[in-house]
């Protein structure tokens, strides 16, 4: 029985952002990432892209005295959705609150690589790569 290439490749992004977000990292943010998920915190929470933090140190506040992260604006929507998720399921189990942080600041991470894999499987089905053969590669992508 044929399976369809886009069902393997939507179970591919399901089993792939569950592994990433299972074994991935179990960090807040920091550096650099810090100062772009405090921007997406103030845009899904204030709808503003001043952040509090003054980084890197020697950064200076604008004309208009707001701190703005250095950073393109596009790394801080893409986790958007995240604090999203994040502030829901705070308010559902309150004492998960440092757990949830750690795992919905990386849930664009794990989607976009899970995305990648289901790109990557996509295209060597489209090059005629048998579905064993593709799906063993994707996961030796995904293995890295």
């Amino acid at each position: 029985m044929a399976v369809s290439t886009r069902r393997v490749g939507a179970a591919i992004v399901r089993c792939l952002t569950g592994l990433f977000l299972l074994v991935g990292s179990r960090e807040r943010p920091w550096g650099d990432a810090r100062i772009m998920y405090e921007v997406a915190e103030n845009v899904a929470l204030r709808g503003e892209i001043a952040v509090a933090t003054e980084w890197p140190p020697m950064s200076h506040a604008g004309v208009d005295g707001a701190i703005y992260a250095q950073y393109a604006l596009g790394p801080s929507l893409v986790h958007v959705p995240g604090v999203i998720v994040r502030d829901l399921l705070a308010e559902v189990a309150p004492s998960w609150q440092p757990l949830v942080l750690v795992v919905t600041s990386h849930l664009a991470s794990a989607l976009l690589e899970a995305l990648t894999g289901a790109l990557f499987f996509g295209i060597c089905r489209r090059l005629g790569v048998g579905a064993r053969a593709a799906t063993l590669a994707t996961l030796a992508l995904a293995a890295g």
